[in-house]
């Protein structure tokens, strides 16, 4: 004969429910916060993210809160951005690559999320380089220099030892004059870079280097004028008393 099966009294079935009750609006509120992290400022950010920067760059107050090579040659725009100008032949840098740059220096890096967007005012190939980002930065002479001109993106790490070493170059091109946004993701346990450009899934380019772990960022312009505008920063943590300085 087999067993019967003793059934539950309703009393028992709805003491379940109401125990049970408290669980599902923790797992529904943990699921709505993580949308919500998510989805902040309308950015695909993982979970534990936070904002460490924001910056227009529509004002005096951005290039006059980063640590410059030519501080003269950084000047707010009408146009609510701030123009980076090349240092030429003017350089008072000429050992440094890009020879015009500027550092974030309170804000030390591993693991880190950052949009911005960055206008070529000059027609550059890659033989005149065109608008840098800097990242990460150990110090001024220990760094990697990623390149945006006209038909390429271009990886460098410069030493103010060996000079500029080329590492390597992907074919995608920027159209002068038009505002351009990218989108960088840094995994410093994979040491790798990743672009993604104007939003397009096409356009991820992923750079790779196991030289430098974490480190500053900054930006720059190599024998052409450029601008920038719409910096944001978010990472998982970040050191903000570690201070860039290149005497």
């Amino acid at each position: 004969m087999s067993p019967t099966r003793k059934s539950q009294s309703p009393k028992t079935i709805h003491a379940m429910q109401y125990h049970f009750q408290p669980i599902r609006s923790v797992i529904l509120l943990v699921g709505l916060l993580f949308m919500a992290v998510a989805v902040l400022h309308g950015q695909d950010l993982p979970l534990g993210y936070i904002s460490y920067y924001s910056e227009d760059a529509a004002t005096a107050a951005f290039p006059s809160s980063l640590e410059r090579t030519a501080p003269d040659l950084w000047k707010v725009s009408k146009y609510k951005s701030t123009i980076i100008y090349h240092a030429g032949t003017d350089s008072l840098h000429p050992e440094v690559f890009p020879q015009n740059q500027g550092v974030i220096p309170n804000l030390l890096l591993g693991d880190y999320i950052m949009e911005f967007e960055f206008k070529l005012l000059d027609s550059c190939t890659n033989d005149c380089e065109g608008f840098f980002l800097l990242s990460p930065i150990k110090d001024c002479g220990n760094y990697y220099a990623f390149g945006f001109s006209s038909d390429s993106v271009t990886f460098y790490y410069p030493n103010t030892q060996n000079g500029s070493v080329r590492v390597a170059a992907k074919k995608h091109g920027v159209n002068l004059n038009e505002w351009i946004r990218v989108r960088v993701v840094r995994n410093m346990i994979k040491r790798t870079i990743t672009f993604r450009i104007d939003g397009e899934d096409e356009t991820e380019l992923i750079f790779s280097d196991r030289r430098l772990v974490m480190g500053f960022v900054g930006f720059g312009t190599q024998n052409v004028n450029s601008a920038i505008r719409n910096v944001r920063i978010w990472a998982p943590t970040a050191f903000q008393d570690q201070i860039y300085t290149c005497q």
